[in-house]
């Protein structure tokens, strides 16, 4: 991890699988917005998080998935609606198909609850409403999402083999 990072990101209970991916730099991140605006906002506030970032911004649900085809990502960053055919969360299962590991946050400019419900309920592993955004809130759900993606991991893995 960078030297810059928050304190309170050093002091997290770390499982093997945070370890390597927090210390495997940079963090690859897959970011998905159809507004240029939204994105390039996502953008500052990743970079402003403390973390070692590799970032592969996308406008489109078509660009993303090109992408997921193209290389392996950490996490995903995505959000809830994309376009006029397609979702966030649609991504979301297209991604997991495609690389079952990745952690995802689901943003969303809209202010209902029911939102951030439905998207933890769809497989999200963490939610973060747009107007909420700060370096500091988007850092710690890139940690939550990661840890929780973690642990659906290692359960994963421990009851394949049980």
């Amino acid at each position: 991890m960078s030297d810059q990072n928050p304190a309170w990101v050093s002091s997290l209970s770390q499982t093997s699988a945070m370890r390597d991916v927090f210390w495997r730099e940079p963090l690859k991140v897959l970011v998905v917005d159809d507004h240029p605006f939204h994105l390039r906002l996502l953008k500052t506030l990743l970079n402003a998080c403390g973390f070692q970032l590799q970032l592969t911004l996308c406008t489109s649900y078509k660009h993303a998935t090109d992408e997921i085809q193209k290389q392996d990502f950490d996490i995903a960053i995505l959000d809830y609606l994309l376009d006029n055919q397609h979702t966030g969360l649609e991504l979301l299962q297209e991604t997991r198909l495609a690389q079952a590991g990745i952690a995802s946050v689901v943003v969303t400019s809209y202010t209902e609850r029911d939102f951030g419900f439905n998207a933890i309920k769809t497989g999200a592993d963490e939610f973060l409403p747009k107007h909420e955004m700060t370096p500091d809130t988007l850092a710690r759900a890139i940690v939550g999402a990661m840890r929780r993606n973690a642990v659906r991991t290692e359960t994963k893995t421990n009851g394949d083999q049980g």
